[in-house]
Order: C-alpha cells, then structure tokens, then sequence
C-alpha cells in the first residue's frame, strides 16, 4: 500500500518509488485497519468548525486505547483541541528526529 503525497511526512519513507508515490511507514501499515476506520467515522459524522465536540470525545476515546499515548489535556484548547504526549522508547538524540506533530 502507498499513499501519494506532495509534501514530506514522518509517516512516509522520504525516498520515492518509481511510480512517484511514499511508502507507507511500516508503524502506519500495521495499523492502516485502525486509522482507515476512524477516517471513516470521522467522515460520516462532519461537524461544523471550531464546534467538533462529538469529533473530540470520538478522538479521545480511540486516543486512550494506544498504549504510550498520554492525554494530558481534553477539551481545553479551542474548546474542541486534545493534547497528547507519546512516550517513545529511548532518548533521542541529536541525530534523531524530536518531534512528531500529528493533527
């Protein structure tokens, strides 16, 4: 499975395949089922901007399932945003990549 994209993610391998499509990152694969569905959901059930409060409690309740994801703050930011650490598994260095930003 690929997914084309114009611009870089940390999800996708940086090299290109020959028919200018990413790789999908192994992580994302393993959990493509997951992430599929709750695309889905999220699309079924629109909200209008900025009032996404079933959209936030849907995101929480799927967020609190990962294992090494924190969430530290529900419903505080724009009254609608979540904020979650992931605790990774050794310490990063100067040579690793120090952020992730998934919205």
């Amino acid at each position: 499975v690929s997914t084309q994209s114009t611009w870089g993610s940390p999800f996708c391998k940086q090299q290109m395949s020959s028919n200018n499509q990413h790789q999908v990152h192994p992580d994302v694969q393993k959990n493509l089922e997951f992430l599929v569905n709750t695309r889905r959901y999220l699309h079924q059930h629109p909200e209008l901007s900025f009032k996404e409060f079933e959209t936030s409690k849907y995101l929480i309740s799927q967020l609190s399932q990962i294992s090494g994801l924190e969430i530290v703050s529900e419903l505080t930011h724009a009254k609608t945003g979540i904020i979650a650490n992931l605790k990774g598994t050794k310490a990063a260095t100067d040579s690793d990549e120090k952020e992730i930003c998934i919205a």
